[in-house]
């Protein structure tokens, strides 16, 4: 029964429209979940369905596609989505396509589930873990970006200022790498006299101790590099703000997809992340791209680059018209994402698309092989939106995976993917 009304609240809350639903803070993303979604979303709620209540609790027993044998969630197609929903921004086609299925959980359903179950460690840790070193980066990026900004725009010893920020920038690189070292090799702040060094010092995203310190100054030093070539590849001045808009029909319906630009350069778009590149990097940039080739800046060349920690990627220019056709297939797949769960998984379908179109890298990557917590399944918004599905990893899914990731190889230059 406490299951049933928190259901019950959860879409009467649902059947508000997309206007009063904005801003609500029950629901992450772009603040445009809609509609009364309660016909067909669920097979009965007395029928064995485990839904978070409001506090954000749940029964995970039995809460996701790795039952097959349990009642479906979505017992028919949502409705579809009316002309509110039709007027897309890019940020939500990137969010959707990241994880369809929480996306369609949390826009239309009003399911915000996590994104992962958080375990405390128990013991301390000897290195830091990856929210550990995006904590760092938060906080260093940042400051560096702006350090290296500033020296780029000082004129030094007569010359150029450009020539002079990246030597002082390179300074300070060198200046924390060859710092005086301590007996046991590791740099310290009082030696180098960086206050960037001193900076990612002051932290706690590293344990204390030598081990610790010296992870710190490796991260450090990859750190710098990825503001020095941030900084490199948006040296060129900025061009004007650029509004993009896509338009067409699917289905007799009128659609669109829209962005604003502010940080074009004649050379392009840059999107940085500083991580290494995984699909939802790919996929992200290969949307910003096609609607940047479909509806050009003016003096700005059609090409995109991707920067991570771990290398560069980059888009080639795409006629309009051929970039339209994309972009209205991968709307339409919106439209199916909106009404039930695609089986679009973008980390499985990345892993068969770009390793030789092997079902059995996708099959790994969802299962997680010998690690099933780090399979793409294992996601509790999989989990849910999927339960009853026998094989997720059907048909539909090979296909979905080629008509969004052949295009964007196609046109992908990555010298890393052989």
């Amino acid at each position: 029964e406490a299951h049933a009304e928190a259901l019950a609240r959860r879409l009467a809350a649902a059947a508000r429209s997309p206007d009063a639903r904005e801003g609500d803070a029950a629901v992450g993303g772009s603040g445009r979940a809609g509609e009364s979604e309660s016909a067909g979303v669920v097979a009965g709620a007395g029928a064995g369905v485990a839904v978070p209540d409001e506090e954000g609790d749940g029964d995970e027993e039995g809460a996701g596609g790795d039952s097959a044998d349990a009642a479906p969630f979505f017992a028919a197609p949502l409705p579809p989505p009316d002309a509110a929903w039709r007027e897309v921004e890019l940020l939500q086609l990137i969010r959707f396509f990241a994880n369809p299925c929480r996306y369609l959980l949390r826009e239309r359903v009003g399911l915000d589930l996590p994104e992962s179950a958080e375990v405390l460690d128990d013991v301390e840790p000897l290195l830091p873990d990856w929210p550990g070193q995006r904590a760092l980066a938060a906080r260093l990026l940042p400051v560096m970006l702006t350090a290296a900004e500033h020296a780029a725009s000082t004129v030094v010893g007569g010359r150029d200022a450009e020539t002079a920020g990246a030597a002082a920038f390179a300074r300070k690189a060198a200046l924390q790498r060859s710092g005086a070292p301590r007996a046991d090799g590791v740099r310290t702040a009082a030696a180098t006299g960086d206050p960037l060094w001193a900076l990612a010092r002051a932290g706690n995203e590293y344990p204390a101790g030598a081990l610790g310190e010296a992870a710190l100054a490796r991260e450090f030093d990859r750190l710098l590099a990825f503001a020095r070539r941030q900084r490199a590849l948006l040296a060129a001045p900025a061009q004007p703000p650029h509004r993009a808009r896509f338009a067409c029909r699917i289905d007799g319906e009128a659609w669109s997809l829209s962005a604003s630009f502010a940080d074009l350069r004649a050379d392009g778009l840059l999107r940085a992340r500083y991580d290494d590149t995984r699909a939802g990097d790919y996929l992200g940039a290969w949307l910003a791209h096609l609607l940047l080739c479909a509806d050009p800046a003016p003096g700005v060349r059609c090409e995109t680059r991707g920067l991570s920690r771990d290398g560069e990627f980059r888009f080639v220019a795409l006629a309009p018209e051929a970039a339209g056709q994309v972009l209205e297939t991968l709307l339409g797949l919106y439209r199916q994402g909106l009404c039930a769960p695609l089986h679009f998984f973008p980390k499985s379908a990345w892993a068969y698309a770009a390793k030789g179109k092997d079902p059995r890298k996708a099959v790994q990557k969802w299962t997680g092989g010998m690690r099933p917590e780090f399979g793409e399944s294992a996601d509790p918004a999989c989990r849910l939106a999927l339960r009853g599905i026998a094989q997720p990893l059907d048909d539909d899914f090979f296909v979905r995976a080629d008509t969004v990731f052949t295009p964007l190889l196609g046109a992908l230059v990555d010298a890393r993917l052989g």
